[in-house]
């Protein structure tokens, strides 16, 4: 949430008060799991009709790149055999939370660092 370079796209309503909805309406600090969580990624909605199909929801998903999917809304042995299939054809985590369940996405930090090009040489050497 604190990466501005990551983006959520919502595809469907969000209840008020949820977390979703804070985000959506554009909070930029939001509690959660008792933590302040600064919101500084790009959000978008996309009205997109909470049964889609499969093929759809692979359609956005081949088009949108990402890293990874959150399914949450669905009956769950479709939301499963979505998952897998999105798994298996992009090669891309897929999380399916039950309600009020926290999920944590690992992601790799990018430092960017300047030095000269002396410094840069001398720390090559010595590795």
């Amino acid at each position: 949430a604190e990466d501005e370079r990551n983006m959520l796209i919502m595809p469907g309503y969000c209840v008020s008060g949820t977390i979703g909805h804070k985000v959506l309406s554009g909070m930029k600090k939001i509690e959660i799991d008792k933590k302040l969580v600064n919101i500084r990624i790009s959000v978008q909605y996309m009205s997109f009709s909470a049964h889609a199909d499969a093929k759809g929801i692979m359609q956005l998903i081949h088009q949108a790149e990402p890293r990874n999917v959150m399914l949450v809304h669905g009956e769950a042995a479709k939301m499963e055999f979505l998952k897998q299939k999105i798994n298996q054809e992009f090669g891309i985590n897929c999380h399916m939370p039950a309600n009020g369940e926290t999920v944590a996405i690992a992601t790799t930090p990018y430092i960017t660092v300047d030095m000269s090009s002396i410094l840069f040489k001398r720390a090559l050497e010595e590795s």
